[in-house]
C-alpha cells in the first residue's frame, strides 16, 4: 500500500510540475508582430513588452491580449511582442480558452513596461507586470 501511495505521489508531482510555466528571458523569446499599436505614433509613446513564459500550461492554446477591448496580440509559449501607447490609463485583458484575467495599467510618457503571461495548474494563466 505504501508503494502505491509513493507512486501516486510521484506521478502527481510530475503531472503538476509539468503544468507550470518557466520565466522566459526577453532576449530568448521569439518576437511576433503586434496586431494593433505596433509602432509609436509619438516620440513620447511608451513601449510595452508582452511575453509569454515557457511551459506546458495552456501550450496548445494561444494567449489573446487585449487593450481596452482591442485585440493587440496572440502569443504561443516562448513568444513576445511590443506595443506602443501614449500616456493614459488602460485596461489589459488576457484570454486563454475559458480563462480570463484582467489588469489596469497606468502608462506614463516614455515608460518601458514588461507584462508577463505565466501561471500554474492551481491558479491558471495570469497577466502581471514584471518588476
Amino acid at each position: 500500500m505504501k508503494k502505491i501511495a509513493l507512486v501516486m505521489a510521484l506521478f502527481g508531482s510530475i503531472v503538476l510540475s509539468g503544468c507550470t510555466t518557466t520565466p522566459m528571458p526577453l532576449e530568448k523569446a521569439t518576437t511576433v508582430a503586434a496586431l494593433a499599436y505596433s509602432s509609436p505614433t509619438d516620440p513620447n509613446n511608451s513601449k510595452i513588452t508582452i511575453i509569454r513564459d515557457a511551459g506546458m500550461l495552456g501550450a496548445a492554446i494561444k494567449a489573446h491580449i487585449l487593450v481596452n477591448n482591442t485585440l493587440v496580440a496572440e502569443l504561443w509559449s516562448n513568444e513576445k511582442t511590443f506595443i506602443f501607447l501614449p500616456d493614459g490609463k488602460y485596461f489589459f485583458g488576457l484570454k486563454m480558452g475559458i480563462t480570463r484575467n484582467y489588469m489596469n495599467l497606468d502608462v506614463k510618457e516614455n515608460d518601458d513596461i514588461v507584462l508577463r503571461i505565466s501561471g500554474d495548474a492551481f491558479d491558471g494563466p495570469s497577466l502581471t507586470q514584471s518588476k
